[in-house]
């Protein structure tokens, strides 16, 4: 008697324990947890099914509509966008945003999930003054995004 409740209970908490791993398995994606990954468009939570490809990179969406929007007005979105590919770990940083610069892992400055390096303590500071929006924009801009950041291989 006591052996077959010794055996159920393992069989409960084994169970349990590959029920937890499936749903931990789910949650995260090479380390990526999607739940944290925000549409450019309505800063929602993304669904992994609503994307498009742009330069090389998925770029995730809420739902059906945003890949529309950003497809009409990429230029309004594609801060967002490139921060959402290094999120993804899809494009990497490889220079400094402000100088052009090598970067230093010393200098990492948080940018909504992202660490962003700089190549030096003054970089960063000019950086770290900027509005969330600003910092979007002079980081992940357009104008520096292909200078600072390549597409993982």
């Amino acid at each position: 008697m006591k052996l077959r409740v010794l055996l159920g209970l393992s069989l409960i908490v084994l169970l349990s324990v590959s029920l937890n791993t499936l749903t931990v398995g789910d949650e995260a994606e090479d380390g990526i947890d999607f739940k944290k990954i925000l549409c450019p468009i309505s800063k929602k939570p993304v669904d992994k099914s609503a994307k498009l490809e742009h330069d090389g990179a998925d770029v995730y969406f809420c739902c059906q509509n945003c890949p529309k929007a950003f497809a009409k007005n990429t230029d309004k979105f594609l801060a967002r966008a490139n921060h959402q590919k290094v999120a993804t770990k899809q494009v990497k940083q490889v220079k400094c945003p402000k100088s052009k610069g090598p970067i230093k892992e010393s200098t990492a400055l948080e940018v909504a999930g992202v660490d962003v390096l700089f190549c030096c303590n003054n970089c960063r500071g000019w950086a770290k003054k900027l509005s969330a929006d600003d910092q979007f924009a002079k980081l992940f801009g357009a104008d520096i995004f292909g200078k600072a950041f390549k597409n993982v291989e």
